[in-house]
């Protein structure tokens, strides 16, 4: 793979997530009230840098031919909360989210990349004929490892021939753990309660997966989250999921 065709280095992977988070201590005080449900926003909290420009496309062209866009709505967009996509997880494996406008490209290329610069894995990705957030995850075979920066890069093949014709958005993730009390308290808690903690500890991968999964039952916590990253005009787009990881 020639990671020259792309505009972010290496390099800079360790510089775009934040120290990992390791919860140590045990339940949040939220979590401990015994007289009232608990109550925790879903809205992110606040990132410093969140709305700069730098969050969504890049590539040789900013209008490319198999593009074509909806005037109120963005280019490719990475679901993500901050302009350099940076975020975490504690997930072994996993799920990414992107924001595809129609196009006329059939599929696109998920890479991911360790902090040595070694290409870990690499997928096809198909491609909706719909505006759409594509939803990819990582394959069982495929294994993020605690306390470790990756880089991706989601490309659209608007050209196979033409590199600079292809459009792209990249970003990071880390992946952190938490406290063994406060996993045990999330694996008997519901989707939208595991959100909500997500959220409070600033670990966005999860909390985006967790409300994706309620979305059809619950519509408004998921634009509630979106509204809350300034990704509104997105938030009623429909969910593609492009492949189905094999157990």
């Amino acid at each position: 793979m020639n990671l020259q065709k792309y505009i972010h280095p290496i390099q800079k992977i360790a510089v775009t997530v934040a120290p990992v988070l390791v919860i140590v201590a045990g339940l949040p005080s939220e979590l401990l009230a015994q007289s009232s449900p608990m109550e925790i926003s879903l809205k992110f909290p606040v990132v410093d840098d969140r709305g700069a420009p730098q969050r969504t496309i890049g590539g040789g062209t900013r209008s490319p031919s198999c593009l074509s866009l909806e005037e109120g709505k963005p280019s490719l967009t990475a679901v993500m909360p901050t302009k350099e996509n940076a975020g975490q997880t504690i997930s072994e494996h996993p799920t990414f989210y992107w924001y595809v406008p129609k196009t006329t490209a059939k599929m696109g290329e998920f890479v991911l990349i360790d902090d040595q610069g070694e290409e870990i894995h690499k997928a096809n990705v198909k491609l909706p004929d719909i505006a759409s957030i594509v939803r990819f995850s990582l394959p069982n075979t495929t294994s993020l490892k605690i306390g470790k920066n990756y880089q991706w890069y989601f490309t659209m093949l608007c050209d196979t021939d033409d590199w600079s014709q292809n459009q792209f958005v990249s970003g990071s993730i880390q992946r952190t753990t938490l406290s063994s009390s406060l996993d045990n308290y999330l694996d008997r808690s519901a989707p939208l309660k595991q959100a909500k903690i997500y959220a409070q500890y600033k670990i966005w991968y999860d909390t985006l997966d967790r409300v994706a999964q309620i979305r059809t039952q619950q519509p408004a916590e998921w634009e509630e989250l979106l509204e809350s990253v300034d990704l509104k005009a997105i938030a009623k787009e429909p969910i593609f999921d492009c492949c189905i990881p094999k157990p």
